[in-house]
């Protein structure tokens, strides 16, 4: 045979291996989750991901076939430099992209996708975030894997290009042939349907699917679909029947039998959006005992909501949840694009025409997530961030901690023209945990670090309700604390799972007139929206997703979205659904076939109307 032909056939192996091994490892990192899965499925696992690894060897070997039937056109020198300098750079990008995706499916329980791509405009944010992660580990797993493939290449692969043959004429056909082939095995097969990420998908056992997805074709299919997919992937129904069952659901909107629980029209609302709050580390809500018994205490003194879940699994996500009650979207965060952010409703928005001064704390950079864009249209008249707190004070890798930003924060609302609304938004509980006192719970673990983190914020968030309590205008004030998402640290709980979600809100403060009651009805921090405004005497229609937790009219459920799947839980249990594989990741025995409806109705015409607000703007 042809050396030539040799050549590329050991080369297509050569990256069918690469894929091989980097899931090989995958398993080996997460092999808490590796041992879950049925013996049964593992021969499964890598026969039906091969598919995507055969189509990434395709698009891989390409060049290195192009430079093969120029052979005849190009000096040898120049078609070994390029072939080899092609294996060489893509060795190295796809295992960083491989090293990189092992810690952010432990952090976000799935493969990471072009969405990660945001971090790079915020360079320091995205090292703050790595710090909390096993670098020497993960560093080490990099070198190897790409010292071992440069040396099998240089030594199995690559040959001297200057002893082979010239291409003749009979070489064409064979050209032609292995580029159709190739370009066969890039798509998938000769089906109708080209590859896609459902081809992996062979069992009800959510992490053998995953495994078996090759990330690099995962990665860089959702960076083109980012850049071109303007088109509704939901479609369960047609968009008429997905709309009425949406409204039927929401249609208590508007009405206003609801209790009053505060004693003022007009009463200050301070918002507190908690990083990472998640109910698994709250005792109050049925968490771990120990983490946050400030919180716990100020629960006693307050109206809980004991079953709240966010609306996805990202503060980008959180904070439009909150103060938009807007659901979140399991591809791109609708806060990245501004031309759709500024079509949001806010909460500051409608306080601020009802005569309210508006501000927002922040200790981080607030250009992150294009955070100042979303909330420069929000409405609000001040906003404080990393800038406006000196270099002494901003000494934590994300920037100044939360005792600092809650501090600032008071000195400025006992100025402040009543009546005002201000949210605190919290970032000490952000990885990589970093806190400015000694550690309650020892341990070098990422739990450990986690809880210390949620209890120093608490100790924060107590004293800070503690001295509001000093001021004048306290006994006209409410408080609002809630989580910008759950977490699955404490656990290592599967993205699918509402415990992931949960999260506690609680009111108080000296408006409040209801103290130590608990409301367990089931919500989202969506519903925070109009459950708020309505209280106020505030129009909240433009608030559509959003419902009022104190009517006895509104419904019981919750919905929340991660990478193309849904999980909703209401009071008959939860069903999960994943679009990408169309197979239930969980369904309670008591989930209705309505159930089921209702939350794909919802992803469908929540993803359309995020459509429908304006041109896709892709910020990178």
């Amino acid at each position: 045979m042809n050396a030539r032909i040799l050549f590329l056939f050991r080369n297509y192996l050569f990256w069918i291996g690469f894929g091989l091994i980097n899931r090989l490892i995958f398993l080996g990192y997460h092999f808490n989750l590796f041992t879950q899965i049925p013996y049964p499925l593992l021969p499964g696992l890598f026969f039906h991901g091969l598919r995507m690894d055969l189509s990434v060897a395709s698009y891989l070997s390409c060049v290195p076939l192009l430079l093969v039937l120029l052979a005849n056109l190009l000096s040898d020198r120049l078609i070994a430099a390029g072939i080899f300098f092609h294996a060489f750079f893509f060795t190295i990008a796809l295992s960083a992209i491989s090293i990189t995706d092992l810690e952010i499916f432990h952090i976000w329980g799935c493969h990471m996708d072009a969405t990660a791509l945001r971090y790079l405009a915020s360079p320091n944010e995205a090292f703050a975030s790595s710090c909390s992660s096993p670098l020497v580990l993960l560093m080490g797993i990099f070198t190897t894997v790409v010292v071992l493939f440069i040396w099998i290449y240089v030594k199995y692969v690559q040959v001297p290009f200057k002893k082979m043959p010239s291409i003749g004429l009979w070489n064409i056909p064979l050209g032609i042939t292995a580029s159709a082939l190739m370009l066969v095995a890039a798509r998938g097969g000769i089906q109708q349907i080209p590859l896609n990420a459902s081809f992996a998908c062979f069992s009800n056992n959510d992490f053998a699917n995953q495994a078996a997805v090759n990330e690099h074709w995962l990665f860089f299919a959702s960076l083109y679909k980012r850049a071109y997919n303007t088109e509704n992937p939901y479609q369960y129904f047609t968009l008429a029947e997905a709309r009425k069952i949406v409204a039927n659901t929401y249609s208590q909107n508007g009405e206003n039998q609801f209790p009053k629980i505060i004693q003022t029209n007009t009463p200050n609302v301070i918002l507190i959006i908690w990083e990472s709050l998640t109910g698994t580390a709250v005792e109050a809500v049925g968490g771990t005992p120990g983490i946050t018994p400030g919180f716990n205490r100020l629960a006693q003194e307050g109206l809980l909501f004991s079953r709240i879940y966010s609306t996805g699994d990202r503060t980008s996500k959180g904070l439009t949840g909150v103060l938009s009650g807007y659901p979140a979207q399991p591809k791109l965060p609708i806060i990245e694009s501004t031309k759709k952010a500024s079509q949001l409703p806010t909460i500051s928005s409608s306080l601020k025409e009802s005569g309210y001064c508006t501000s927002f704390y922040y200790g981080g950079e607030i250009e992150f997530d294009n955070m100042k864009t979303y909330l420069s249209f929000g409405g609000f008249d001040r906003i404080i961030d990393r800038k406006n707190f000196s270099r002494e004070l901003s000494k934590s890798k994300w920037g100044a901690h939360d005792h600092t930003v809650c501090e600032m924060a008071l000195v400025d609302l006992k100025k402040e023209r009543q009546p005002f609304f201000s949210v605190i938004l919290t970032l000490s509980s952000h990885e990589p945990f970093e806190i400015p006192m000694k550690a309650k719970i020892p341990g070098p673990d990422i739990e450990s670090k986690f809880k210390n983190s949620l209890s120093y914020t608490d100790q924060v968030v107590e004293s800070f309700v503690e001295k509001l309590k000093k001021e004048p205008w306290y006994k006209d004030t409410l408080i609002v604390i809630i989580a910008d998402h759950g977490s699955p640290i404490l656990g290592n709980i599967q993205r699918f799972k509402p415990e992931k979600f949960h999260i506690p809100m609680l009111f108080l403060g000296g408006a409040l007139k209801t103290a130590g009651s608990v409301i367990s009805k089931i919500g989202s921090q969506q519903d925070l929206a109009r459950t708020l405004l309505e209280q106020l005497g505030v129009n909240a229609n433009d608030f559509c997703f959003s419902q009022n937790l104190l009517s006895d009219s509104s419904g019981q459920f919750a919905e929340f979205f991660y990478n193309d799947a849904f999980t909703l839980v209401n009071e008959r249990g939860y069903v999960a659904f994943d679009n990408i594989s169309q197979r239930f990741l969980y369904r309670a025995p008591q989930i209705t076939n309505d159930d089921v409806r209702l939350g794909q109705a919802i992803m469908q015409t929540t993803y359309q109307d995020y459509l429908d607000k304006g041109n896709l703007v892709r910020n990178w």
